[in-house]
């Protein structure tokens, strides 16, 4: 049997689980991509469970077209600006930049999915 979960490193998961990947939460955890992924089971952490609550209640932009607020414009423009270097295989500098997004827009789920998405994908290409 494993060593157990402390109540801080479950509250670091359940904070930190949309913001961080599994291979990030293992560095930071010291538990193995196997035991994260079984504890957020145990707690009930699925991320696009997550983000399709914080959508419905109203804390996410579940409409892009509709959406219209500068922070949103902001988010998206930097964005496209992150996919044009992906698009030119600049994947370090896309890396830095869908990072950036994902911290400064956080609260911008759609935008801050894709960011991660492409950032993970450049941190694959990068190598």
């Amino acid at each position: 049997m494993g060593k157990r979960w402390s109540t801080e490193q479950i509250e670091f998961l359940k904070a930190n689980f949309m913001r961080m990947s599994n291979e990030e939460l293992e560095k930071h955890l010291g538990y193995s991509v196997k035991s994260i992924t079984t504890q957020m089971s145990r707690l009930g952490l699925c991320r696009s469970k997550w983000i399709k609550e914080k959508i419905s209640k109203g804390n996410g932009n579940n409409n892009h077209s509709n959406n219209t607020s500068p922070l949103h414009k902001k988010a998206l423009n930097k964005f496209y600006k992150a996919v044009e270097l992906f698009r030119k295989e600049k994947y370090t500098d896309a890396r830095s930049e869908f990072e950036i997004i994902m911290h400064e827009f956080a609260k911008e789920l759609l935008v801050y999915e894709r960011a991660r998405v492409y950032f993970n994908i450049c941190c694959r290409m990068a190598c």
